[in-house]
């Protein structure tokens, strides 16, 4: 658990922080979303560069309509890795207008988010997953979140196959009333997911060409 700093500029704890508030949430996991993650992998690798920098210029520019359109207090983001769409031009400019911003750390089975001013808040996770630095950053403690979230596979309704830790799941399961944003390529977007009961759905979905709203269906009109 990362110790606060003297910054100010973020908003006011809702809770208590993280390791404080965990609860017991049950691991899942099921075989067939391995295919389906082996799949999305090798097609993000077969990824043309021209192809992901274009994609990933109208995935920045829709994340920024998303902001204004919904003006949340606080968002909550991850770093981007490999061949995942890039969340690091947003991260920057959400940075250059001072817009407080978290990122997660995982502590055991859980992640914790904490908020980050910049790449020197960072440093390399378990996975090789840039995180908050321990004793560096702020514990973020809000009870609604708009949450940038990862993963590999989508349905248009909402189901979500991550990387099959499981934490958001048991994240979004501990703290229900944040609301979650996906990114993806249209290739992750997937009609096959069969959802488990410890799943989480996502509620927007973001992709290179509109945002959806999972529950109606609806393209957000920016």
């Amino acid at each position: 658990m990362g110790s606060q700093s003297s910054r100010g500029g973020f908003p006011p704890a809702a809770g208590a922080a993280c390791g404080l508030r965990q609860q017991q949430i049950p691991l899942c996991g099921t075989a067939y979303k391995e295919d389906i993650r082996r799949d999305i992998r090798q097609q993000r690798r077969l990824l043309a560069p021209e192809a992901k920098s274009r994609m990933d210029e109208r995935i920045y520019h829709n994340l920024l309509r998303l902001v204004n359109h919904f003006q949340p207090e606080v968002l909550y983001a991850y770093a981007s890795v490999r061949q995942e769409a890039d969340t690091w031009q947003f991260m920057k400019k959400m940075w250059e207008m001072k817009k407080p911003i978290a990122l997660p750390r995982i502590e055991g089975e859980q992640i914790c988010f904490y908020y980050v001013t910049g790449r020197q808040d960072l440093q390399a996770g378990p996975m090789g997953i840039l995180e908050p630095a321990e004793g560096k950053c702020i514990p973020a403690a809000q009870a609604a979140a708009l949450v940038i979230t990862p993963g590999l596979a989508f349905s248009p309704d909402g189901d979500r196959i991550g990387y099959g830790g499981g934490y958001y799941d048991r994240f979004f399961a501990r703290e229900p009333y944040h609301t979650s944003v996906a990114v993806a390529y249209p290739f992750q977007i997937r009609q096959d997911i069969q959802p488990e009961n410890c799943d989480q759905k996502i509620h927007y979905l973001l992709t290179p060409e509109r945002v959806i709203s999972c529950q109606t269906g609806d393209t957000i009109p920016f």
